[in-house]
């Protein structure tokens, strides 16, 4: 249909779409790193390039995808193909054994899935009117993504066999099938989208902006790329009871503080909130200092306040600094630091330090590296989000990491093998 649809018909309709968005990626997300490296052994640097694959696909793919949406077809139409690609890859990738088959197969699934995330984004800013309404329709892809971790839990053993990917192929054709029933969302006739947010480059002159842009970067290498490749592993090698559905804490939690959030930017200033989100990544490291099963809980229940306060008002922060020009290019350079690049050198970095210190993995990976990593990146956004003087406590957490290592080995030698 040409016309738009009646706001308050368009927002059921595309809150399943959401949903059924993020059943994807949850059917996968942290399973995927667990499935490999204790079902079929892969070596730890391996592990990190499979969780690498997918951010891999989201850095080449916006290059090949925009300008279809941009300039020739419907949004609902390339994002119906586009899931109809990633069902047939994930089918093929599920059947997989072998290393370089899964990652080719996987890095092509992320250059169909991770460009339909910013198509259905496109749908519902054109259908919802007051973009102050969008997270209504976005926390139904938190709830979808919680709703398949607890299914695969429930009836396919949390990740211990293939049978999620197959489960994720299956969301993708259903929401391939539903995108055609979606409002028409025509392209624009113009390719002047800056997709991979080239045209910020000049706020870098703004001081101000280098060091915040940077400061999102390292803190995405241990959040987006340490973290998700080994959250399973590590609830594993903890023994903790049904790993992948204790993840979904994380969105649980995410879903109340993406709820806060404008309340309380809009009480604390962003600046503040950015401070709260960069603390909640140190408390959330700390938390699996021990493998101490109430404090893992804690860590995992940190996970909304840390992911929407500092990432989710980073989005916001870009937004108020960017020029109405470059709105659109400085949310892509931050889509593409985090998502693509941060997330490819931590999933690469946790593998190569699970292949070089296999009987340390719980000590160093899960310590030592995420808060060594994040600390520099820290103590920048804290000069971008408040006055210096609060960039103390960001810097003396370095000594708690580095005291890390008295924690006793024992444990991570016997349970090494679940994460080899």
């Amino acid at each position: 249909m040409s016309e738009k649809t009646p706001v308050a018909a368009a927002y059921p309709r595309l809150s399943l779409a959401y949903f059924l968005q993020f059943a994807i990626w949850g059917s996968y997300g942290f399973a995927l790193t667990g499935y490999v490296s204790s079902v079929l052994n892969f070596p730890g640097n391996h592990v990190g390039w499979i969780g690498a694959a997918i951010p891999i696909g989201a850095i080449l793919a916006p290059m090949l995808v925009a300008p279809l949406a941009d300039r020739y077809f419907a949004a609902q139409k390339v994002l119906a193909f586009l899931h109809l690609l990633a069902g047939i890859l994930l089918c093929f990738a599920g059947r997989q054994e072998a290393f370089m088959p899964m990652l080719l197969a996987m890095i092509a699934v992320g250059m169909c899935y991770m460009p339909t995330i910013a198509l259905l984004n496109s749908i519902v800013f054109e259908h919802v009117p007051d973009r102050n309404n969008a997270p209504r329709v976005f926390m139904f892809g938190t709830m979808g993504w919680i709703a398949v971790v607890l299914f695969i839990q429930a009836f396919f053993g949390g990740g211990s066999t293939n049978d999620f990917f197959d489960v994720a192929a299956g969301c993708c054709f259903l929401l391939a099938v539903y995108a055609l029933t979606l409002p028409n969302t025509p392209p624009k006739g113009a390719a002047d989208g800056d997709v991979m947010g080239l045209k910020a480059f000049a706020l870098f002159k703004k001081p101000a902006f280098f060091v915040f842009v940077f400061a999102l970067l390292l803190a995405g290498i241990p959040a987006c790329g340490l973290f998700f490749t080994l959250c399973v592993p590590m609830l594993m090698q903890g023994g903790y009871p049904a790993p992948l559905a204790l993840t979904t804490i994380n969105q649980f939690s995410e879903v109340v503080f993406m709820f806060l959030l404008p309340i309380l930017a809009a009480r604390f200033g962003l600046k503040n909130v950015l401070l709260i989100g960069i603390a909640a990544w140190f408390l959330r490291y700390f938390c699996f200092m021990e493998q101490v099963f109430s404090l893992a809980l804690v860590g995992l229940c940190l996970h909304g306040l840390a992911y929407a306060f500092f990432y989710a008002a980073s989005y916001m922060y870009g937004d108020k600094v960017a020029s109405d020009d470059m709105k659109a290019s400085v949310q892509g350079l931050i889509a593409t630091l985090v998502l693509g690049v941060g997330q490819v050198c931590g999933s690469v970095l946790a593998g190569y330090l699970m292949y070089t210190y296999p009987a340390q993995m719980t000590e160093f990976t899960y310590e030592t590296a995420p808060a060594a990593v994040a600390a520099p990146a820290d103590s920048e956004a804290v000069t971008v989000a408040a006055p210096a003087e609060t960039a103390a406590p960001a810097d003396s957490a370095a000594p708690a990491d580095s005291a890390a290592p008295a924690d006793s080995a024992a444990p991570a030698d016997s349970a090494a093998p679940a994460d080899s």
